[in-house]
């Protein structure tokens, strides 16, 4: 199996430098994935890298601006709800 390096991302925090990377190297053909906090940055990257790799993916978050953003972003390889889980409704 092939790694693909999906999302990655540098900044700077007084005298730290801290590098996120989201990697993913199993086949996902029909996994169901839910992202929360999907709707941007390293969320969304793995939304879509998991998209690439076979999976079927819901993305929530709690901005409507975002979610609507997200979802042309998957086009109709995804599915972005609003939601937040921390409330009990």
């Amino acid at each position: 199996m092939q790694t693909i390096i999906t999302y990655q991302k540098k900044f700077q925090s007084r005298n730290t430098l801290f590098i996120f990377m989201i990697m993913i190297s199993v086949a996902m053909q029909d996994e169901k994935i839910v992202v929360m906090g999907g709707t941007g940055g390293m969320g969304l990257s793995a939304a879509r890298a998991f998209i690439s790799n076979g999976a079927n993916v819901i993305v929530v978050g709690r901005n409507q601006a975002n979610v609507e953003t997200a979802q042309k972003i998957l086009g109709s390889a995804g599915i972005a709800l609003m939601g937040d889980a921390k409330d009990e409704d």
